[in-house]
C-alpha cells in the first residue's frame, strides 16, 4: 500500500480555513476528475468528503496529486439509483426517475 499525505480536510485546517481561489478551483477540477473516472466505471463513491481526499506523500513527484480514498460506501451505479429512488424519489431529478 502507498503512503500518503494530508487529506484535504488537514490541509485546509493548518492553512486557517482558507484557501486561495486558485488553490480551490484546482482542487475542484481534479476532485471532479477523480470522480468521472468512478463514474464511468459505473461507480459511485457514497462518501465524498475532503477527508477522502489524500494529496501525495509530501515531498514526492505526486505530493500535489489528489487521490480519492475509502471507497467503503460505494457501490454500483445500478444499486444506488434503486436504493435512491426507493427512499427518495421526491428529491431526485427527472433524469433519474427515467433512468430507472
Amino acid at each position: 500500500m502507498d503512503m500518503l499525505g494530508p487529506s484535504l480536510w488537514d490541509v485546509w485546517n493548518s492553512m486557517g480555513q482558507a484557501m486561495t481561489p486558485n488553490m480551490a478551483a484546482c482542487i475542484a477540477v481534479e476532485s471532479i476528475s477523480i470522480l468521472e473516472k468512478l463514474h464511468s466505471k459505473g461507480f459511485v463513491h457514497g462518501d465524498v468528503k475532503p477527508e477522502n481526499f489524500l494529496l501525495g506523500q509530501p515531498g514526492s513527484p505526486e505530493d500535489k496529486k489528489l487521490y480519492l480514498i475509502d471507497l467503503g460506501l460505494g457501490m454500483h451505479l445500478s444499486i444506488f439509483l434503486s436504493k435512491c429512488l426507493l427512499f427518495h424519489a421526491t428529491f431526485v431529478s427527472l433524469k433519474l426517475h427515467r433512468f430507472s
